[in-house]
């Protein structure tokens, strides 16, 4: 990296962008990004603390709706226990038995 790039902000966010979207393995993308880190630590620090603070905002956002998506799916399947005893119980039902 040229100096003048160490010394401008506005290249190291298009950098790190252009470092995580590489098809470059995962171990040289993490030596990748440790030397921008290192060779622009302010800027650098101050985008990824941005970027981990938004991960960690959408990761308890999705947990929260895993739990309810949870609870919504415990709720269908015990509706779905109910209609099949009720189900089961009419008269009728013995004779839609083999079509299942």
């Amino acid at each position: 990296m040229n100096d003048n790039r160490k010394k401008d902000p506005k290249n190291i966010k298009p950098e790190l962008v252009k470092i995580v979207k590489s098809k470059t393995v995962f171990d040289q993308k993490i030596n990748q990004l440790a030397f921008l880190i290192t060779e622009n630590q302010s800027q650098t620090k101050s985008i990824l603390k941005q970027g981990f603070v938004g991960i960690a905002l959408q990761n308890k956002e999705l947990w929260k709706q895993n739990q309810e998506l949870k609870e919504q799916l415990k709720i269908l399947g015990d509706e779905v226990q109910f209609l099949i005893r009720e189900a089961e119980s009419l008269p009728y039902s013995n004779s839609f038995r083999g079509a299942r």
